[in-house]
């Protein structure tokens, strides 16, 4: 091996170092916060749509508008929580991208 074919070895790890340094924080910190709010967002929601039980006793064939607004509102935050998983996912594949490359 000569020393400019070790030289660019060197050149890309360091690269890759520098990128893995960026992207690593970055899904760390999105799985963190995707924790968080599932605990302190999406499980609240839930138990208040199921422990409604006026909202469930109006709905007979078609969900009463109470319950509709709860069913929307575990919707929302259960999308948002999609979105984080996306981050993640992308963090993820950059960072097995700059390892190979």
């Amino acid at each position: 091996m000569t020393h400019h074919e070790q030289s660019s070895r060197c050149d890309s790890c360091a690269s890759a170092d520098v990128t893995h340094a960026g992207t690593s924080p970055v899904g760390f910190v999105a799985a963190t916060a995707l924790f968080l709010w599932g605990w302190y967002v999406i499980t609240p929601a839930v138990e208040r749509m199921n422990g409604d039980e006026e909202a469930w006793a109006e709905s007979t064939d078609r969900p009463s508008a109470r319950l509709a607004a709860l069913i929307a509102r575990v919707r929302l935050v259960a999308t948002i929580e999609l979105v984080g998983f996306a981050v993640i996912l992308v963090s993820m594949v950059a960072m097995h991208a700059v390892s190979e490359g």
